[in-house]
């Protein structure tokens, strides 16, 4: 597994360098956008892991132009999960540096993201991270495979996290409702780490298949507010490795989430 990672990391990093140089920025990208979406969860998972096993809000405030972006998101627990204290502040903040290019079929995105966490005590780390994917000819936007990889910089020490993909997207037809569903988005990922990122998540070492899961998405317009989106979703994620499956409290998961996203 070691060498898989390896090679996909420096496939990634080809891909970038091709992508990157491949093509101009196109007009519409240099139009600044400005997005913010909050959104409510039963739960926070995070990489298959439970981080809260009650309700959150997730909110993420974005801005990207020419291809590069820059965003703030942020986890709050509503409950007293953790400690009574807890409840109503923020208990993670990341703020993502990025940029994305295409060329053809393939997409590229890579950057680098802080992690803090307020009120919790925990120390802050930093990630560097490259995704790429590419549309499969006469599919279209139906499948569309990819790979995605994080490296820690700090403080888990070369902590190492794949997780291979396909995603895919179908639009709608037309639907008279004041709000209507445009389309209905899938995700079905798995995850790959290395013995680093075992020992520091879970405590145990060695590389592993961390898990598995699968996401359903359906964005929905509404009358009279074309920059709203209102999205309701569903995942199950499930920890594949026997040893960190011992290791983690709750180790297969069902996510339900709301989330409103505002485009300016």
């Amino acid at each position: 597994m070691q060498t898989l990672m390896v090679r996909t990391v420096l496939a990634l990093g080809l891909a970038w360098v091709w992508c990157a140089a491949g093509e101009a920025v196109a007009p519409s990208a240099l139009t600044p956008a400005v997005n913010f979406a909050a959104g409510v969860y039963n739960k926070y998972i995070w990489r298959y892991a439970v981080v809260t096993n009650e309700a959150v809000l997730q909110s993420n405030l974005s801005a990207s132009l020419a291809g590069f972006s820059a965003g703030v998101w942020g986890n709050m627990d509503l409950t007293d999960y953790h400690r009574a204290e807890r409840a109503g502040h923020f208990t993670e903040l990341d703020w993502t540096l990025a940029y994305g290019n295409s060329l053809g079929p393939v997409a590229f995105k890579g950057g680098i993201i802080g992690y803090s966490f307020p009120s919790t005590g925990t120390p802050g780390t930093y990630e560097i991270f490259a995704d790429v994917s590419a549309a499969l000819p006469g599919v279209g936007s139906y499948l569309v495979p990819g790979a995605a990889v994080y490296y820690d910089i700090d403080d888990a020490k070369s902590a190492l996290f794949a997780e291979p993909y396909l995603a895919g997207s179908a639009a709608l037809p037309p639907a008279p409702f004041p709000v209507r569903p445009e389309a209905i988005g899938w995700r079905v990922f798995t995850g790959l780490t290395n013995g680093p990122y075992n020992r520091f998540g879970f405590g145990v070492g060695g590389e592993a298949w961390l898990g598995a899961g699968a996401e359903l998405r359906l964005p929905c317009k509404v009358d009279g507010a074309p920059f709203l989106t209102v999205t309701p979703s569903i995942a199950f994620t499930t920890i594949i490795d026997e040893e960190i499956r011992d290791a983690a409290r709750h180790d297969d998961n069902v996510l339900v989430g709301l989330t409103l996203s505002l485009d300016f």
